[in-house]
């Protein structure tokens, strides 16, 4: 689980821009299902295409590309800035597919 620091500093080296609204926007439901209680229960709401749509009509493709890096941050549990950018975008679809189906369990 990155903090929202840490998604903010992946954005601003891969899209020169930090996003902090979206990152919130993503992990909003943290309040309502904290990690300590939860783990990641969290993000079967917004860490999906669903979230990423909602993201993508507001903020356009640099948004949609900041829920990208976010959600594969927080699927691979680990520092991304040593990945390309293009693969980092690339691997991310495969953490949404992920999340499409998770259920919290």
């Amino acid at each position: 689980m990155a903090y929202t620091d840490e998604h903010i500093n992946d954005c601003e080296f891969f899209l020169g821009k930090g996003y902090k609204e979206i990152h919130l926007y993503l992990d909003q439901y943290t309040k309502e299902f904290p990690i300590a209680l939860y783990l990641d229960y969290h993000r079967t709401f917004l860490h999906n295409d669903y979230g990423l749509a909602i993201i993508g009509n507001v903020y356009k493709e640099e948004g949609y590309k900041a829920g990208l890096i976010h959600i594969f941050r927080d699927y691979m549990e680990c520092p991304i800035q040593f990945l390309p950018k293009d693969i980092v975008l690339q691997r991310a679809r495969k953490a949404v597919m992920y999340y499409n189906n998770y259920t919290g369990g």
